[in-house]
């Protein structure tokens, strides 16, 4: 079993590219196919987006938490935030149209299982590595 990473950081955009490149480094310690480490890095970026503009509503008083492992067969990752959470069955079927609800679709496409935590304030992402 591989280490469990955790990152935090001010709920701010300007620290997700630094937080994703930390995270893409770390996974990048396994022979993954190119086209699943850009799945994994559009996920996480728009995970943290998400948490950073959504949940915490890009209050710099509060943080994002990155709990994560790169396991030999898979990796995941949690990303929380500190908001009130949300519903994430209440998010209505895609509409090209809507302004919000795109991430989490293209999260949904580019991973393998996305789950919640009750209160709506945490995402697991989970990314298995095909065998080759």
């Amino acid at each position: 079993m591989a280490a469990i990473r955790c990152l935090r950081f001010a709920s701010s955009l300007t620290h997700v590219e630094e937080a994703v490149e930390q995270v893409i480094g770390e996974v990048k310690s396994l022979p993954w196919e190119a086209m699943d480490l850009d799945f994994i890095k559009l996920a996480l970026i728009e995970a943290l987006v998400n948490a950073v503009v959504h949940g915490n509503e890009g209050d710099p008083e509060k943080e994002v938490t990155l709990r994560f492992a790169v396991e030999e067969d898979h990796f995941w990752v949690e990303v929380s935030d500190q908001g009130d959470g949300f519903d994430p069955q209440s998010v209505a079927a895609f509409d090209l149209l809507s302004e919000t609800g795109r991430g989490l679709l293209l999260i949904r496409a580019a991973m393998d299982e996305v789950t919640f935590n009750e209160k709506g304030n945490t995402i697991r992402l989970v990314k298995h590595r095909r065998a080759k």
